[in-house]
């Protein structure tokens, strides 16, 4: 089952929008339980940099509804890494860099296995070969189709 929902009047930039999901029997007395919930600030025009940065998350802080709009890390340096964790933490996907200076690699919503992410929040770090982060974003993915 898919649910999703679209403003009508948009989201204003730089609001903290919360989505939770409750599902409810129809058994008496009624038994209802919150399913998921998630959080995130909607980005506005200055959170936009005018030229992409070395490692740049593309978009931060947005849903996944459309496989064809994938998350992308930008313009990505030879030996930097890409790691992107679970909510609660864990290492889902790492990508490091081997190849050029100036690479561009999309988040094909799989973990390391090549296995189809669960829907729920990501979060994105992009390090250097010393371990520094350069860049870091979220990314909340709503459909697991």
């Amino acid at each position: 089952m898919t649910l999703s929902y679209e403003n009508p009047d948009g989201f204003a930039p730089g609001s903290r929008v919360t989505v939770r999901v409750t599902a409810c029997d129809l058994a008496s007395p009624v038994n209802c339980g919150e399913l998921s919930g998630y959080s995130f600030t909607v980005s506005t025009e200055a959170d936009v940099p005018l030229a992409e940065s070395a490692g740049q998350v593309v978009p931060n802080g947005f849903w996944q509804n459309d496989p064809s709009r994938p998350m992308e890390v930008k313009n990505l340096p030879l030996s930097w890494t890409v790691r992107i964790f679970d909510a609660a933490g864990r290492l889902v996907r790492e990508y490091k860099n081997d190849a050029a200076d100036g690479q561009d690699w999309a988040w094909d919503f799989g973990n390391d296995y090549g296995q189809r992410v669960a829907r729920g929040l990501y979060l994105v770090r992009v390090t250097g070969p010393d371990g520094e982060v350069h860049q870091s974003g979220r990314f909340l993915v709503q459909t697991d189709q």
